[in-house]
């Protein structure tokens, strides 16, 4: 499994004061931690205690972000799941026209877990024939390989030596999607597809991670 981080910020809002039975709303709001560019959000929360303060019992009623109605000082916790998201909102009323009291938020964190996306390794696990030809029998090579991670993509590339190569790049000799960790990936190269004329060719394999990520 990959390794997880976690970045943290304070979340913070202004002192909401009840007098009567209207609504009184305020943001609760914090900064984003920065992320890497290659980032990839696992979870995002805020976590806080709205204290309540009110002249009698029950005078005051609030909600954070339009959830359950809360009558006292509560510990709330709002999970976004992977939303980056930077405020929600405190609605804070009085049960009648003579209440008086305050909600006020301590203790507001902000709490983000992200990990980098992956690029997969590939590993080749055998190779049936380093040369082949056009006469039947010998005119194909296979290779098999596995992957550390899922996949959602792959391809095989063949180059001549000396040439560039790199995804994308050379003869498609193969290609195939959704390999998962533990599975072999087989490759099939005829001699029929290496339309650049006899000599030696390299067979590169290329993968795609869950995250999007290639091989190089």
């Amino acid at each position: 499994m990959a390794q997880e981080y976690t970045l943290t910020a304070e979340a913070t809002m202004v002192k909401i004061h009840i007098s009567g039975s209207g609504h009184n709303r305020e943001n609760v709001t914090w900064d984003i931690p920065v992320l890497p560019s290659n980032a990839i959000v696992v979870s995002a929360k805020f976590t806080g205690v709205f204290n309540c303060y009110y002249t009698y019992a029950n005078a005051v009623r609030f909600t954070v972000n339009g959830g359950d109605t809360y009558r006292k000082t509560t510990s709330i916790t709002v999970d976004f799941g992977t939303s980056l998201t930077n405020t929600i909102v405190c609605d804070a009323w009085g049960s009648s026209f003579a209440a008086v009291g305050d909600v006020w938020l301590t203790g507001g964190l902000y709490t983000l877990t992200y990990r980098i996306a992956e690029a997969p390794i590939v590993t080749i696990d055998s190779i049936d024939k380093y040369r082949i030809s056009r006469i039947l029998g010998i005119n194909e090579c296979i290779c098999r390989f596995h992957c550390d991670i899922d996949i959602v993509e792959w391809e095989a590339r063949a180059t001549r030596d000396g040439e560039s190569s790199g995804r994308g790049i050379g003869l498609l000799v193969e290609s195939g999607t959704n390999l998962k960790t533990g599975n072999v990936g087989v490759v099939s190269v005829l001699d029929s597809e290496l339309s650049k004329g006899d000599g030696d060719y390299l067979i590169r394999i290329y993968a795609k991670s869950n995250d999007g990520v290639w091989s190089g």
